[in-house]
């Protein structure tokens, strides 16, 4: 028998957010901008329109026949009429955007407190 391992090495997401603490993310233009630079992994992938997406994308069509009702497809169950207020599968996305509106507006407030960031700069943001 053979055991495999492996681990995320280049997941640097993780590792910036481990590293770095609230109080040092301001101390530098670079340890600002990678926090900004980091908030775009919040979001969830528009591409991603199979297999339990959070997009309905083009299963929700009104130009598509369903012949299959699974879980997995479930952008179809609007062409169906099985999506109401009751019943919004995967649709928990608002946990993830209420971060990244939480990190932007931080970003916003402590902009001034980045020591080696030009005026201009900090206007940008």
């Amino acid at each position: 028998s053979m055991l495999l391992t492996s681990c995320n090495f280049l997941d640097v997401d993780r590792y910036f957010e481990a590293t770095f603490k609230e109080d040092s993310i301001f101390h530098s233009q670079a340890n600002a901008e990678g926090y900004l630079w980091n908030t775009p992994s919040a979001f969830p992938d528009p591409g991603k329109i199979w297999g339990s997406s959070w997009n309905p994308g083009q299963t929700a069509s009104d130009e598509i026949t369903v012949k299959w009702q699974t879980s997995e497809f479930w952008g179809a169950q609007f062409s169906v009429g099985n999506i109401n207020e009751n019943y919004i599968p995967n649709w928990g996305l608002w946990d993830d955007m209420y971060r990244v509106i939480a990190r932007c507006n931080k970003m916003l407030v402590n902009v001034e407190n980045v020591q080696d960031m030009t005026d201009g700069d900090k206007r940008e943001y």
